[in-house]
């Protein structure tokens, strides 16, 4: 029942994202980090550019949002490809933080080409934490993980995303540990415990939340 009552809002925004990412205007299923890209793109070019209309007056209120709405940090790929006289093929990768965002957003590679440049998908499994402790060159913080995105599917070239999501009605302290997975119109109720252990080999997209500190 809410995701139907929640649809009309859900299709007015992919509606108001297809028009400056057309890729995304039909139906057929996408990549959900390349949606979620062309979201963040949107907020950044858009963000300082938001009025708000005045309650029936109709007077705009221009509002500067550039760093208030645009304050998520994306990971890069940890993995580069390269050859070198041992003879090695892969390296690592490790970014830093200078300051530390509100909201985490790490990326994970589900997918990868192979020698023969044909997509596959890495079915690794992940130890989802419910916490993290972060640091970077100047302070370190909690964060709390609040979303997954996930791919079901045994391909690259196939299968179906779902998202997990804290209860937006819960407080920053949640001690009844209530979630929901959204499937298309299906949502169920389902908790963080559930998330971390199901979603090991299939999560996508991970969100952290900066705890607040009291």
């Amino acid at each position: 029942m809410l995701g139907r009552k929640l649809l009309p809002s859900f299709y007015a925004f992919k509606r108001a994202v297809a028009l400056w990412a057309p890729e995304f205007g039909d139906h057929q299923q996408k990549d959900a980090h390349e949606f979620l890209t062309a979201v963040l793109d949107q907020i950044r070019y858009w963000g300082p550019q938001l009025q708000v209309l005045t309650a029936g007056m109709g007077i705009p209120r221009n509002i500067q949002r550039d760093h208030e709405v645009m304050d998520m940090y994306v990971m890069q790929e940890t993995e580069l490809e390269y050859r070198c006289e041992c003879g090695a093929t892969k390296s690592g990768q490790c970014s830093s933080f200078a300051t530390l965002p509100r909201v985490l957003v790490l990326h994970l590679k589900r997918f990868r080409y192979t020698p023969t440049f044909q997509l596959e998908k890495i079915h690794d499994p992940v130890d989802l934490q419910r916490e993290l402790v972060v640091s970077s060159g100047q302070d370190g913080a909690c964060y709390s993980l609040v979303s997954t995105i996930n791919h079901i599917g045994a391909t690259a070239r196939s299968g179906h995303y779902i998202c997990d999501g804290v209860d937006p009605d819960v407080g920053p302290v949640d001690l009844t540990d209530r979630w929901f997975t959204y499937n298309d119109t299906v949502v169920t109720q389902t908790s963080s415990v559930n998330v971390c252990n199901q979603r090991q080999r299939s999560s996508y997209v991970l969100f952290y939340r900066r705890q607040v500190r009291g």
